[in-house]
């Protein structure tokens, strides 16, 4: 006697991925991972270390301005002795420097400090704004690019309100500016 089958044999169905499957989706993943995380870190590190420059300068200037009277025109000024000529004041400030500042810089023909490190072009200079009836003083940075001068933002003015730093974004895409605020004063 022969037996026969009632249902005909079905086609084995797939339960899962195959262990092979499962490491090249994990290798691609890894793969993009690491080249994707870097350039989404990097923004936010740059922006770290040119508001850190920026902080460092502002501080080095007040310092200068404790001792000599006066806030020096050139950041260049913060490693050379101030004298009327880069001061804000017009005075004299070589007999009370004692100086550096800060510790190390590298600065343009302008007297202004070059951050080449986070973005080629970054120039930082010391700027007034008087108005209202207050003197302010910061530390600008120019050439700043787009996605840099965002996250810096997003970090400087981290509170809701918060006015620590000012930006000017570039137009159509173009690097813009930055000012970190560092000290105030009645006019």
């Amino acid at each position: 006697m022969k037996l026969s089958r009632i249902h005909p044999p079905r086609p084995r169905q797939q339960q899962g991925f195959s262990l092979l499957e499962l490491m090249i989706v994990v290798t691609i993943i890894g793969v993009l991972g690491a080249i994707i995380i870097p350039f989404a870190g990097s923004n936010k590190t740059k922006a770290t270390t040119l508001l850190t420059s920026m902080k460092s300068l502002g501080e080095g200037s007040t310092l200068l301005q404790q001792e000599g009277g006066c806030y020096p025109t050139v950041l260049r000024a913060l490693t050379t002795q101030a004298d009327a000529a880069t001061s804000f004041c017009g005075v004299n400030m070589t007999a009370n420097w004692r100086g550096p500042y800060v510790k190390e810089a590298t600065f343009n023909a302008a007297g202004d400090a070059l951050l080449d490190t986070v973005a080629t072009g970054i120039t930082l200079s010391i700027v007034r704004d008087a108005g209202a009836g207050t003197i302010r003083y910061g530390i600008r940075a120019v050439n700043v690019p787009e996605e840099i001068l965002s996250e810096a933002n997003n970090q400087c003015n981290k509170a809701a309100g918060a006015t620590n730093c000012l930006v000017v974004p570039g137009t159509g895409g173009a690097p813009g500016q930055i000012t970190r605020w560092f000290d105030s004063a009645n006019a």
